[in-house]
């Protein structure tokens, strides 16, 4: 889940969607964000919820593109 500095969450994968070894590069996307301002802290939550191996995070980096 991502949140906004205006506390907008937007679930950018749901359960076993994303079902894949490798993620890289990955990209997600979303509109929930539309007409606020980037500026401020921005939040994301990671929760793996398989069974057995556990996914490991290296990095994330976010993008924001409007006007």
């Amino acid at each position: 889940v991502l949140t906004s500095p205006s506390d907008t969450n937007s679930t950018l994968a749901y359960g076993n969607t994303i079902l894949y070894d490798s993620m890289e590069p990955w990209t997600f996307s979303s509109v929930h964000f539309l007409d606020e301002k980037s500026e401020g802290k921005w939040k994301f939550h990671l929760k793996d919820r398989g069974e057995g191996n556990s996914g490991v995070l290296k990095s994330i980096e976010l993008k924001l593109r409007g006007y």
